[in-house]
């Protein structure tokens, strides 16, 4: 397992960073709530905007940014702002929380604003950082629900925080868990289910694809479909929970499960991984029964019929001897 990960192309402006995170959504206003359960609605939000093009900023300090809400609806919408923070949802995509991050904050210079049919507002924002705010991504987020109507789903965006200081890339990939499944019919290959966690137990934010197969005896392997491999956008501290499967898998007797991390991009900037970077496997075994038993029944079926004709033989042999 590689303690740090090195990336082997140049670093893009942050400006990469926002287009990674951004995570619109329609999302229930509640803990870890995936943009991807997102509908649609006649008033969004968009992306906010550092009044600074800047990579990063000093523990202890504040940058102004705006956020701009227009309204598509044909009736006023008065709408409430919160502020929370980016986590890693449990499909493994950004996802709003309105859980405080003691490294930072974001704070609006009004709470509710009202837009009206078919215009916008520009609401001001002041991202700051704590002053023993620890170096690295610390991704805040805001958020806007309709305020007559507290029920609704609420939309949100990220905003970058991103702490000077050197930043620790560190992915873990643990608690690997893999299970044989064979078939009724001898004659057919069965399947194997690997399930794993990736932990992003450094300090930056790191988004890749989660890899996972087989490798056998005899340089056997089975893999995962790539196209459909998971892809992953880890905050500092995410665990991502997720499981595979693999078809026609041959029970070889022993495999070797095998779980990487490739990373696409490191704080924003996408690197390059021609292979994973962290890598962790674990035994299994897949023991051939349904084959097995097929052999003992066609081995003793075998043996009976031999005999048999044995028998047969004996007795054609003793009859003559008989008549004599």
């Amino acid at each position: 397992m590689l303690d740090r990960i090195k990336p082997s192309c140049r670093r893009r402006r942050a400006a990469r960073w926002v287009t990674m995170l951004v995570a619109t959504g329609v999302t229930a206003l509640a803990p870890g709530v995936s943009a991807a359960e997102t509908a649609t609605g006649c008033w969004v939000m968009d992306v906010p905007v550092y009044a600074e093009a800047r990579d990063s900023m000093a523990a202890g300090t504040q940058l102004d940014a705006t956020v701009r809400i227009v309204n598509g609806c044909s009736h006023p919408v008065v709408l409430t702002l919160r502020s929370g923070r980016t986590v890693t949802g449990d499909d493994g995509a950004p996802a709003w929380s309105p859980l405080v991050d003691a490294a930072g904050s974001a704070r609006f210079d009004r709470e509710q604003v009202t837009v009206e049919p078919g215009g916008s507002e520009v609401v001001g924002v002041t991202v700051s950082a704590a002053s023993d705010a620890e170096p690295g991504d610390h991704p805040l987020a805001v958020s806007a629900a309709e305020a007559d109507a507290p029920a609704n789903p609420v939309r949100w965006q990220s905003i970058p925080l991103r702490v000077d200081g050197e930043q620790r890339q560190r992915v873990e990939i643990g608690d690997i868990a893999a299970a044989y499944h064979s078939r009724l019919n001898p004659f057919a290959p069965g399947s194997a289910d690997i399930a794993f966690t990736v932990a992003n137990t450094g300090t930056a934010t790191i988004s890749g694809q989660v890899l996972a197969g087989l490798g056998g005896l005899y340089s056997l392997r089975a893999d995962a479909d790539f196209a459909h491999a998971p892809t992953v956008v880890l905050v500092p501290g995410a665990i991502y929970r997720g499981s595979v499967r693999i078809d026609r898998v041959w029970p070889a007797v022993r495999f070797d499960a095998q779980v990487g991390f490739r990373p696409t991009a490191i704080s924003g900037s996408p690197v390059d991984y021609a292979t994973p970077a962290v890598q962790n496997e674990r035994t299994l075994w897949a023991l051939p029964v349904g084959q097995i038993l097929v052999a003992i029944l066609l081995g003793t079926t075998l043996f009976v019929l031999a005999l048999a004709r044995r028998d047969r033989h004996l007795r054609r042999a003793r009859i003559p001897a008989t008549t004599d």
